[in-house]
């Protein structure tokens, strides 16, 4: 009995174990169909690795990931944004597609997805897109009664991240609060499906961004962007907003707003690549 529980425990320990491929991804982008979906500004900041269907991780980039599978394997990676821009609101977005590729991974080896480790995301076919890229004599943006800011359109390379041209929003003490409405009709948008508001920011100054109901004149709130010094992509999940008021309100528009404090000084808004999508 001895000798029989002795060789079985042998034969457990020193069982054989995978030892696991690296799959390198550093950075990843995004290619558009410009004229049908706008520009190709992304942030994408985190990838989750599949390798033959199986979950392996999530992985804010650049990242080495660790797979127990060796040989030829296809390996799928969906793209990871910041939700509404916060850092701890990770999410999958639902409207890019899923970066797929075959590759073999040997004990130990280290396989970067692409030469230059950066993977390149497009968005799924079929999506909805409503675009403002600034780059026409009018906007899709429409002032409040209550806009007192200087809102115009800017060519000036520093301030233009994509095309020929950015919004330019200018507040000062006298002329302190911005207010505009996109002339988008959401009436037939699909309620209770992914909808997302993405937008290209920078400035010294807060922008809110929410919900009007011209019915009430009333602004609901959805989120809103801090002061950014850089060009910033945030994806503002717009999903819950609008399938609730939808129901009860014929008419709803998305707003961009901001009003100074009595203590600040001039501030300056830019925005580029509006973009609002739904499936």
């Amino acid at each position: 009995m001895l000798l029989v529980l002795t060789l079985y425990s042998c034969d457990v320990f020193d069982k054989e174990e995978t030892v696991p491929g690296y799959v390198v991804v550093k950075s990843a982008n995004l290619i558009t169909n410009e004229q049908t979906q706008g520009a190709n500004t992304s942030s994408i900041v985190d990838a989750t690795i599949y390798v033959d269907g199986d979950f392996i991780g999530t992985y804010e980039m650049p990242t080495t990931a660790a797979a127990l599978k060796n040989g030829n394997v296809n390996v799928q990676v969906a793209a990871g944004i910041k939700n509404n821009g916060i850092s701890n609101d990770r999410q999958i977005y639902p409207f890019y597609d899923f970066y797929e590729t075959d590759i073999e991974l040997l004990p130990d080896g280290r396989v970067a997805l692409e030469d230059d480790s950066v993977l390149t995301f497009r968005y799924f076919d079929g999506l909805t897109f409503y675009i403002d890229d600034f780059e026409n004599l009018g906007t899709s943006l429409t002032p409040g009664d209550d806009n007192t800011a200087t809102i115009t359109q800017t060519s000036d390379p520093n301030d233009v991240l994509s095309g020929n041209q950015s919004l330019k929003v200018e507040m000062t003490q006298e002329n302190d609060v911005f207010t505009a409405y996109a002339n988008w009709d959401l009436t037939n948008v699909p309620v209770g499906n992914n909808m997302y508001l993405e937008i290209d920011f920078k400035g010294d100054q807060f922008l809110e961004i929410g919900i009007y109901i011209p019915e009430l004149n009333q602004r609901v709130f959805v989120a809103g962007i801090l002061p950014q010094d850089e060009w910033t992509k945030v994806y503002f999940d717009m999903r819950t907003a609008i399938s609730q008021l939808i129901f009860n309100y014929s008419d709803i528009q998305i707003y961009l707003h901001s009003n100074l404090s009595n203590t600040d000084g001039s501030k300056t808004i830019f925005v580029d690549n509006l973009k609002f999508i739904h499936p």
